[in-house]
């Protein structure tokens, strides 16, 4: 039951292929908040089971690991994600890419849950790439603006410095 733990980078990925799916604009933001709930939900328990048991849950091969360090901050970024989420609901309805945002957003929040549960050097550079990606295509979000795509390009070349 405890290796369910380790699921949680992929959950955002598999929201964001649903929302793919999805035809009514109203059902974007409800399953990825409903969703986000769960992730949120079992980190809570994933943190409760490291404290409890004082011990840390390995999983795939060594490649993901949920120790002290995820049960402290994987809880706060679901639950920052829960928060972003209800914010965006409302502020990006009138926004062309009202979808494009949400699928965004989870390939952001994948990458840090797999960055923070990362316990091989390969799989953190790979978490890393994924989130300046999809931090740059989430910058440049608005494509006819000039600024939004100088901004872009900053993001990249910062994420490329570090």
């Amino acid at each position: 039951m405890e290796k369910i733990i380790l699921l949680i980078p992929g959950i955002p990925i598999i929201i964001a292929f649903l929302l793919l799916f999805i035809g009514k604009k109203e059902s974007i933001p409800k399953i990825s908040i409903m969703l986000s709930s769960m992730i949120a939900l079992l980190a809570l328990y994933g943190t409760y089971y490291v404290i409890s048991n004082d011990t840390q849950i390995i999983g795939f091969d060594g490649l993901l690991v949920y120790n002290e360090l995820s049960a402290i901050l994987v809880p706060y970024v679901a639950i920052l994600g829960l928060v972003i989420r209800k914010y965006a609901t409302k502020y990006m309805w009138d926004e062309a890419g009202y979808r494009r945002f949400f699928i965004l957003l989870n390939f952001i929040f994948a990458s840090i849950y797999l960055f923070v549960m990362s316990n091989n050097l390969i799989v953190l550079a790979l978490a890393w790439q994924l989130l300046s990606i999809s931090l740059y295509l989430l910058v440049s979000f608005n494509v006819g603006s000039n600024t939004a795509v100088k901004n872009a390009k900053w993001v990249m070349i910062i994420h490329k410095a570090c």
